[in-house]
C-alpha cells in the first residue's frame, strides 16, 4: 500500500506541474571532461553541457524575504528523476533565454511522500 502511495504522490506532483506550468525549462548537465591535450588539462577548454528539456515547469517570482532577482521553480520528481540522479549534478537551468543557477532545492511532500522539487534559482552572473 505504501509503495503505491509514493507512485500516486509522484503523479499528483506531475499533474500539478502540468496544470499550473507555463512552459518548458532546460536542465544544463555538465559533460564529463575527456582526457587529452594540454588545453583540456589546463582547463582552457570551455565547459560543455548536455541540454535536457523538462516539458512542464512552474516558474514564479520569489517571496519578499528573498533577493529581488530570486525566482522559484517547481519540477515534478518523475520528469527530473528520469534524466538525472540529482539536481546537484546540473550546471544550471534555462528558462526561456535566461540562464539561472540553482541556489537551493527543497523536496515538497504530500502525505509523507515526495511529489515535487522546489528550486530557488537566481540569474547566472
Amino acid at each position: 500500500m505504501r509503495q503505491n502511495r509514493g507512485a500516486a504522490m509522484r503523479r499528483v506532483g506531475l499533474s500539478t506541474v502540468r496544470a499550473l506550468g507555463q512552459g518548458a525549462v532546460t536542465l544544463k548537465i555538465p559533460v564529463a571532461v575527456a582526457t587529452g591535450g594540454d588545453t583540456v588539462q589546463l582547463g582552457l577548454v570551455a565547459p560543455q553541457f548536455t541540454d535536457v528539456l523538462i516539458a512542464e515547469a512552474i516558474v514564479r517570482a520569489g517571496t519578499v524575504e528573498m533577493p529581488a532577482d530570486t525566482v522559484h521553480s517547481a519540477l515534478s520528481l518523475s520528469d527530473v528523476d528520469a534524466v538525472v540522479n540529482s539536481l546537484s549534478e546540473t550546471g544550471g537551468i534555462v528558462v526561456g533565454e535566461d540562464w539561472f543557477t540553482i541556489l537551493g532545492v527543497d523536496i515538497v511532500s504530500c502525505f509523507g511522500e515526495a511529489c515535487l522539487y522546489r528550486l530557488q534559482i537566481s540569474p547566472a552572473k
